[in-house]
Order: C-alpha cells, then sequence, then structure tokens
C-alpha cells in the first residue's frame, strides 16, 4: 500500500517473488538468521531485525502478469518495481476471501479506487473479484469509492 500513495502502521513488508527464486529467498533469510513465521510452497514469512517480510509465491500465470507488469517506482531512494493497482486490489480480494476477518483489506481496496479513479482498469479489477464469485462485494466498493456520488 506504501508506494500506491497509502502507507500504513502496519509491522510488516510484503513481497510478491517468482516461484522460481523461493529457495534462494529460504537460503538468504536462513544465512541471515531469520526467524521463519511460514514456509510452505505459496507463502513464506519471516521476521529479521525485528521486521517480518511476507513473500508470496507467484507460480500461476496470473500472478506471473502482476510481477511482469510490475511499475519502477521510488522508494526511499531507490527504484523498485511495485505490481499495478487493480493488481494489488486482486491480491487483497484474494486474502480477504481467504480470510473474510480481514476488513481492512477492503478499505485498502475502496481507497485504492478512489485514489485512482481516473485511472483505474475497473474490469480488470472486477475479474480479479470475479474469480472468488464476489461481484457484489466490487459493486457495493465501487458505489462507496465514487467520488461523484
Amino acid at each position: 500500500m506504501g508506494p500506491r500513495g497509502f502507507p500504513r502502521a502496519t509491522a510488516d513488508i510484503d513481497f510478491l517473488i517468482r516461484g522460481d527464486m523461493v529457495e534462494r529467498l529460504r537460503a538468504l533469510m536462513h544465512q541471515r538468521e531469520a526467524e521463519v513465521v511460514t514456509e510452505n510452497s505459496e507463502f513464506s514469512s519471516y521476521v529479521i531485525g525485528g521486521i517480518r517480510a511476507d513473500f508470496q509465491h507467484a507460480r500461476r500465470p496470473i500472478s506471473l502478469g502482476m510481477l511482469e507488469r510490475a511499475d519502477p517506482v521510488e522508494v526511499e531512494g531507490k527504484l523498485m518495481p511495485v505490481i499495478q493497482v487493480e493488481d494489488l486490489m486482486g491480491l487483497k480480494i484474494q486474502a480477504f476471501h481467504n480470510n473474510p476477518r480481514r476488513l481492512q483489506d477492503l478499505v485498502d481496496i475502496q481507497r485504492l479506487m478512489t485514489n485512482n479513479w481516473d485511472t483505474l482498469d475497473f474490469d480488470k479489477v472486477r475479474q480479479y473479484f470475479g474469480l472468488f464469485k464476489r461481484e457484489r462485494d466490487f459493486d457495493g466498493l465501487r458505489r462507496l469509492a465514487d467520488p461523484n456520488s
């Protein structure tokens, strides 16, 4: 959220990495003596230097496409590839779908919609919601986010 204009007071940082980089990541984290929170085929999480780093592993065409479309964004003086706003919303709706108690994800989506209203590809976002049969959620969030209403 931070590189897309909404820094949040969270104690973690999220990454999307290519699935073929997971073993390299694990070796690096173990070498740095990071505390392992989770390591599985889809997700890895570590704590290092008091900061939690979460890594979602991109293996499917849809998530690999997110990485291919990533834009270089300046973060603390360095250019980093950051996924597009629509793709970020796709990951947010997936997180909410997997854990409906994560209401902050819906708030984040609404904020991203409002802030990017004039440039957002709503069809693409609706497709992400459709993957989880959540088109009604999309319609409701779009109404709430509409700066013209």
